[in-house]
Parts: C-alpha cells; sequence; structure tokens
C-alpha cells in the first residue's frame, strides 16, 4: 500500500496556462465597456463642452445628445430678415428704390439698367429672367407682379407726309450747296457764283437763267427753293472808273468807254435814260438801272 500524498492539490503546467487565459478573457469583458464608455464620455466633452451632463447615469443613457441653439444669434437673423413689398411693376421703369422694395438684387438691377440706357427694352417676363445677377427664386417671386405695357401700334397716315425741302438765298448760297442740295454739276454751280460775283448779286431769280448751262428744266427744279432777300450791290455811275464800268456783265467795253467820255463831256448824268444814244437796247438799259445810280442809290 502506498503512503498518501503529501500534497491534497496539484495542478498541471497546461491546466495552469488556461486558468490564466480564463482570468484574462474575464478581466477583458468587464473592462471593455468600461472603457468605452469613459472614452466617448472624454471626447464628448472636449467636442461639446456645454452640452455633456457629467452625472450621466446608465438611466439616462437613452436620452439622445442634443447641440445647444444659439437663441440670441437666432433672434437677430429674425430682427435682419426682410419683409419685401408686393406691387405691380414695368421693369421699363423701375426705379432703384422700388427694386429694393421688391428684393431685387443689386447687381441685377444695375445690369437691367445698362440694357435699358443702351435702348434695350424688356419686352417679356422670360427676358427679365434672363437679367445677369437675376435669382430664380426671386423671379418666381415676381414675375406674377411683372406688368409690361405691349408697345403702341403706329397708325399710318392715309397721306403720306411731304418732305419739307430747304430753301436758300440765292445771293448767299456757297458751291457745295449747289452741288450737294440742289444737285447741279459742279461747273454749271460755280458758274452762277461767279455770274453772281460779277453783277454784285441777283436781283431777281430769273438772272440765274442767264448762265451757261441753266436749261429750262433745271431752272423749273430748282427755282422753289430759291429766294432773294439779300440785295445787291448798285455802283455809283458818276465815279465809277472805267474798268468797273467794263467788268460789269451788262455792260461792254465800248459802251463803257462811250459812258465814260460822256460823263467827261456833260459832267452829270442826271437820269440813266440820259444813256439811250449809247444803249439802245431799251431791255439792257433798264437792266442797267437796277445796277447803276446817277443822283443816290
Amino acid at each position: 500500500m502506498n503512503p498518501p500524498s503529501k500534497h491534497k492539490f496539484y495542478l498541471s503546467k497546461t491546466e495552469m496556462s488556461g486558468i490564466q487565459a480564463l482570468i484574462l478573457c474575464c478581466t477583458l469583458y468587464v473592462a471593455t465597456p468600461i472603457m468605452t464608455r469613459m472614452y466617448i464620455n472624454k471626447y464628448r466633452t472636449e467636442q461639446y463642452p456645454d452640452s455633456i451632463n457629467f452625472g450621466i447615469t446608465e438611466s439616462d443613457s437613452s436620452i439622445k445628445w442634443k447641440p445647444q441653439i444659439d437663441h440670441q444669434q437666432l433672434n437677430k437673423y429674425k430682427t435682419e430678415r426682410v419683409d419685401y413689398v408686393r406691387f405691380r411693376f414695368n421693369p421699363n421703369q423701375l426705379t432703384s428704390e422700388n427694386a429694393t422694395k421688391l428684393g431685387i438684387p443689386k447687381k441685377a438691377y444695375t445690369n437691367l439698367q445698362k440694357y435699358l440706357n443702351k435702348g434695350g427694352i424688356i419686352k417679356t417676363s422670360e427676358q427679365f429672367k434672363n437679367i445677369y445677377g437675376m435669382d430664380s427664386m426671386v423671379y418666381e417671386r415676381l414675375k406674377s407682379m411683372i406688368h409690361i405695357q405691349p408697345p403702341k401700334e403706329k397708325v399710318l397716315s392715309k397721306h403720306p407726309k411731304i418732305k419739307q425741302q430747304l430753301t436758300y438765298d440765292l445771293n448767299a448760297i456757297n458751291v457745295k450747296e449747289l452741288i450737294y442740295k440742289l444737285n447741279l454739276e459742279y461747273k454749271l454751280a460755280y458758274r452762277i457764283i461767279n455770274y453772281r460775283t460779277a453783277l454784285g448779286g441777283y436781283y431777281e431769280l430769273k438772272q440765274i437763267q442767264e448762265v451757261f448751262g441753266m436749261h429750262d428744266s433745271i431752272y423749273a427744279r430748282i427755282e422753289s427753293r430759291l429766294y432773294l432777300q439779300i440785295p445787291h450791290q448798285r455802283i455809283s455811275i458818276q465815279t465809277a472808273p472805267l474798268d468797273t464800268l467794263a467788268k460789269h456783265p451788262y455792260l461792254k467795253y465800248k459802251n463803257a468807254k462811250l459812258i465814260f467820255k460822256y460823263r467827261e463831256q456833260h459832267g452829270v448824268i442826271k437820269d440813266i435814260k440820259d444813256l439811250q444814244h449809247i444803249i439802245k437796247d431799251s431791255l439792257q438799259l433798264h437792266k442797267l438801272s437796277r445796277y447803276f445810280y446817277c443822283q443816290g442809290p
């Protein structure tokens, strides 16, 4: 018979390792939830210090966390909100003040004014919507209030308007006006001006028919466009030198010389009719009397 063992309880090395592993698993099982809760509470404290209740219990763990609302900031936003006025408006006549009341963006109103100042016209509400800077939500709020008056139709007159033509003083008109306003040829225009200078001015419109190249058809076309207001120049037949007399279109050099000699012989020419023996053509003498005077102009 074997003697009794001194050790009543004996564990092998393998059994001891198993027990240690079991104890470690139990420890982790109990400690993991506690550590996790502590980590979450620490994170909330750092991120949202005003919203954590450090005395939270397990019974309160079902309560959802809510961020704190800044009521002061919210009230400030409410006071700054603008209540826009509603009224009908025509975009083509919109003032800056009314645009602000309607809540139209400043950028959109500025671009609208640029378009109108260049001669543009808003004809449809859709065209108003496409103004650069116009907010789509603002347009949806305003589109029912847009009132664009249709353009007035032009009433055509039964009688066509007669273009009123300008008229010109024959003694003041220049070469350019004769060419571009009365549509005369360059050479004819210059002849009219040169003849006027030689005469000392025209005393009646028909005198331009004496100009070379002035046909009856041309005169008939321009007669209504001409008038005479500025008087022509007159010359004293008593004092005019021979070359002045000879240069006048209504006097030939031969006749001018005879008049000059008659004046030297008789002294004073009392009347143009005294020259009938020199200028026998009565019409020519009449024309001459319009440019030369004896006693007074």
